[in-house]
């Protein structure tokens, strides 16, 4: 479960609160993603992307996808024993159905190493 920092500002009051999400860890996916409707929940600003016409690769089928911007968020992920980690990232905007997707480039800040196996 990760949770991630939200703010709804009203004329009267601020309030910066955690939202939860499921967010997988994926080791197939090089970037880190948060779908459309995630981004319009948690208010944040979608920065569009510097060349619209780029696409994204994705590992499945040789497909690609345009891309739709990015955000940055603060995001609580709790660790072993409860401990939890509180990290800034920039997440691309994709269509998908998970609402957060944590790829590779997010693995080192969360503590998250993969290592490989010797062959004998």
């Amino acid at each position: 479960m990760v949770e991630a920092l939200t703010t709804i500002d009203h004329p009267q009051v601020q309030r910066t609160f955690w939202r939860q999400f499921r967010a997988p860890l994926d080791s197939y996916a090089n970037i880190s993603c948060i779908n459309p409707t995630t981004a319009k929940a948690l208010g944040v600003r979608v920065r569009p992307p510097v060349d619209p016409e780029e696409k994204i690769e994705l590992a499945a089928n040789n497909m690609s996808v345009s891309r739709l911007g990015t955000v940055k968020l603060k995001i609580k992920i709790a660790g072993a024993e409860g401990a939890a980690r509180t990290v800034s990232h920039n997440f691309e905007v994709l269509d998908m159905p998970d609402a957060l997707l944590l790829g590779l480039d997010i693995f080192p800040k969360l503590g998250v190493y993969m290592h490989r196996r010797r062959s004998h």
